[in-house]
């Protein structure tokens, strides 16, 4: 028992140095543009009039009985939410592109990050 404590112990400092080397693989950027699309999801689901154009969406909804016209648009490199023209909020940033494009069934998607990947979301539009 004793020879067990003593063998553990000196291993210990250096599990605590192979665990610093480990390289981990995070992805921020895949769960940032997953979030980007449930928020457009969800400016969807609100907007009684959705516009689009190349690389932009226009969305009119009705808030606290007043009408706000949002836009979700590329702007350098990010992708922003504006609010009846007045300020932005960021929704992603270090992307090279962003496309909006009608479908039959909805609306299509594309994120292209400044790594290169592409992201793509197939949305439904409701009548």
């Amino acid at each position: 028992m004793l020879f067990a404590i003593s063998i553990l112990a000196m291993l210990l400092p250096f599990s605590a140095a192979l665990l610093k080397a480990a390289k981990y693989d995070h992805s921020y950027e895949e769960l940032a543009i997953q979030q980007f699309f449930v928020h457009l999801r969800d400016e969807l689901i609100q907007a009684h009039d959705v516009k689009i154009a190349a690389h932009a969406i226009y969305f009119t909804a009705y808030l606290n009985g007043q009408e706000e016209r949002t836009s979700i648009e590329l702007y350098q490199d990010l992708a922003r939410r504006r609010v009846s023209s007045r300020g932005h909020e960021i929704f992603l940033r270090n992307i090279d592109n962003l496309f909006f494009r009608k479908t039959e069934s909805g609306l299509q998607v594309i994120v292209k990050s400044a790594g290169g990947k592409q992201y793509e979301k197939l949305m439904v539009l409701y009548p």
